[in-house]
């Protein structure tokens, strides 16, 4: 989920977090708006209260799935509450709570919830205090004239309800009868009593808990849309460029949501009309076939980490064919991902029958390759104990080019091997050379290497070649850079800590344990999202002696509901 050069970005101090590994799943949390008057209806007034109301409930992460306009008769509103109650958490209600004969919203509230009105002692003294220090003439009272009677009808509430003053200033209750909350229809009083209340609704229905994660900037979108469809917990991200000269999401961006909407069914994003704000509501990982475009302006591989992070969890078995550029030094290769991302499947128990296969190769900037992933799907994942290593044992690699000559593949196959061939004899790098229309749109060359270790450990490097630069210190600079690689030790590289640490937190609830080198700045991020959408935490214990870190959690006992038992 990062590039090469986040080889050489490692945090230098270690450090230690203590745990406790637990497992929430968001419940998904549903809301409509009834909307009261005969004067909406009939055009005299514009409502302002949906707006208002949609936007606070994006804002929360609620899901605000129908709107209701009703006139001021008794069996509509009853009817409709009724109706929305049955399929909703949240009801809110605005309109018809004033002091006229056709303000009826609070008796109609009752009878739909098989209750009485009764005056609310502390409303009324709760107006007759506020109103007197506005020096306000009538004041309400049951037992006074016509007019001080019809002000006191504000008071006369559904008994036994739940009242909430959530402004100071104003004397106006919140009304909560069940699912439904009643709100005033006057559009200022609305938004001053919607603002203050909902976030205190939130915190009692979600016991504490935001519905919605929210982030900031366009960093780290991809793990967090991915983490927020594996732990069903509603995601916002803001402030996406939102100073930058061209705000928004990017092109690649926008294809990973699109993307993420095929793997996936009932996933609703929104993405706000600047695109600087994006909000995504998962569904359930359905998998099956996907067909998929990719922008040039990143990898396929920047595509398929997302994928290889679902996939397994899926309904059915994911088969993706993805186009675009198979290689850059952004993203991860799709030679990497095939040779090293999804063998280390197979430490949690997942590499059975995974396969990536390579139809055309395509280099950038213009891309015209093309892969297909194949991906069974998993009910658990296994634990992981895996702490020793072991010592570098054999060198693989894949030096590959498209149109141009074949002797550029063989260059840095010969470069590669005089830096390692110090270390270790036994090092094969294959020639993959395309010409044609297997070949791509556009020239090109690199070269992926993977170490492997006597206990299956893996350690990746890779390099492509960017204009003007030769085919020897291509080879040369990607063996350095495992070389650099291999010297960090631990038991996953710095590209697949991410993939450890997920599968570690899905795993069974059992201890899983691993070491790994020094945490990159991604993983540290990683740590802090994994906690923030799962509630789990690691042990990090730093290795004086070998310059590692191990790393210990329980898992949430995550299951696949959605694979069919056999």
């Amino acid at each position: 989920m990062h590039s090469w050069r986040a080889l050489q970005a490692v945090r230098n101090n270690s450090f230690r977090i203590f745990t406790r590994a637990h497992s929430y799943i968001a419940t998904p949390t549903t809301a409509a708006f009834c909307v009261i008057g005969d004067e909406i209806l009939n055009g005299k007034v514009r409502d302002q209260n949906t707006f208002v109301l949609a936007n606070r409930c994006f804002e929360l992460g609620i899901d605000l799935q129908k709107i209701e306009v009703v006139p001021d008769t008794p069996k509509a509103i009853i009817d409709s509450l009724q109706q929305l109650s049955s399929c909703h958490s949240i009801v809110i209600t605005s309109g018809g709570i004033g002091p006229t004969h056709d303000d009826i919203t609070y008796d109609a509230v009752a009878q739909a919830a098989g209750l009485q009105l009764q005056y609310h002692g502390p409303t009324l003294r709760r107006m007759r205090q506020i109103m007197m220090k506005r020096d306000v003439k009538t004041l309400p009272d049951p037992q006074g004239t016509d007019e001080e009677r019809a002000c006191a009808r504000m008071a006369l509430l559904p008994h036994p309800a739940r009242i909430f003053y959530p402004c100071d200033q104003l004397w106006v209750p919140v009304v909560n009868v069940g699912k439904i909350h009643v709100f005033p229809g006057i559009p200022k009083l609305f938004d001053m009593l919607l603002s203050a209340y909902m976030p205190q609704l939130i915190k009692q229905m979600g016991q504490g808990k935001a519905f919605v994660l929210q982030f900031e900037g366009p960093a780290f979108l991809k793990q967090r849309l991915v983490l927020s469809i594996l732990s069903q917990q509603a995601v916002r991200i803001d402030r996406i460029r939102s100073d930058d000269e061209n705000p928004g999401l990017r092109d690649y961006e926008v294809s990973l949501l699109r993307l993420l909407e095929k793997a996936t069914n009932g996933t609703r994003i929104v993405i706000s009309p600047t695109g600087t704000s994006v909000m995504l509501r998962p569904g359930m990982i359905t998998g099956g076939r996907i067909d998929m475009d990719c922008p040039t302006s990143r990898g396929i591989g920047y595509y398929l980490e997302a994928l290889v992070a679902l996939a397994p969890f899926g309904k059915e078995q994911m088969t993706a064919t993805l186009r675009g550029i198979t290689s850059n030094n952004t993203d991860l290769s799709v030679d990497l991902i095939r040779t090293a991302t999804l063998v280390n499947y197979r430490n949690f128990g997942l590499g059975e029958g995974v396969e990536l296969r390579i139809s055309k190769r395509g280099s950038a900037p213009k891309g015209g390759g093309e892969v297909r992933f194949i991906c069974p799907v998993v009910r658990t994942v296994k634990p992981l104990n895996f702490v020793d290593p072991g010592r570098i044992r054999r060198i693989r690699g894949i030096a590959y080019a498209t149109r141009v000559s074949p002797q550029s593949a063989n260059r840095m196959v010969e470069a590669a091997r005089g830096e390692l061939n110090r270390f270790i004899p036994d090092i094969y790098i294959y020639t993959d050379v395309y010409k044609g229309a297997e070949a791509g749109f556009s020239p090109g060359f690199g070269l992926s290497l993977v170490a492997e270790t006597t206990n299956g450990a893996l350690m990746t490097s890779e390099l492509c070649a960017e204009a003007g630069e030769a085919p020897e210190d291509i080879g040369s600079n990607a063996a350095r850079l495992l070389l650099s690689e291999i010297s960090r030790g631990g038991c996953f590289d710095s590209t697949h800590q991410w993939l450890a640490l997920l599968l570690m937190v899905l795993g069974p609830e059992h201890v899983s344990k691993t070491r790994i080198g020094k945490l990159t700045p991604f993983s540290i991020q990683y740590l802090r999202d994994l906690r923030a959408f799962f509630n789990t935490t690691f042990k990090i214990k730093p290795d004086a002696q070998t310059n590692t870190v191990l790393l210990t959690c329980l898992g949430t006992g995550y299951t696949n509901v959605g694979k069919k038992t056999t």
